[in-house]
């Protein structure tokens, strides 16, 4: 049995962007994932599921660590990990949202997708 979970607007405070400014003072950053997991059929058990939290910790990890450039990578490498944590999850996608992207002009923000499957 497949299944499908939403995390949505996971927010955090990190260091990276193409500016020296963006890594130096950090900007908030939201992340979406859409997770698609094998399950066992009618399950009710956390042991048969997809731990939120566990994602929610890779998700941070992620985050937090070495600072990109770009929201387009940082997408990628979130998919990538996610990938590799849970040997259940055959599809991930994520969404990279930066609110105050300097683009010249108002936004309310630029966002980054990253599909990735087994």
């Amino acid at each position: 049995m497949k299944r499908l979970i939403r995390l949505a607007g996971l927010s955090f405070y990190a260091r990276h962007g193409a500016y020296r400014h963006e890594r130096q003072d950090g900007q908030p950053f939201t992340v979406d994932l859409e997770i698609s997991y094998r399950a066992k059929d009618g399950s009710d058990r956390l042991a048969d599921a997809l731990d939120y939290r566990a994602v929610y910790a890779v998700v941070a990890r992620t985050m937090e660590g070495e600072p990109v450039r770009l929201i387009e990578a940082m997408a990628e490498r979130i998919g990538r990990d996610v990938l590799d944590a849970f040997s259940l999850v055959d599809r991930v996608v994520v969404r990279v949202r930066k609110p105050w992207a300097p683009l010249g002009g108002l936004s309310e923000h630029t966002e980054a997708e990253s599909v990735h499957e087994r």
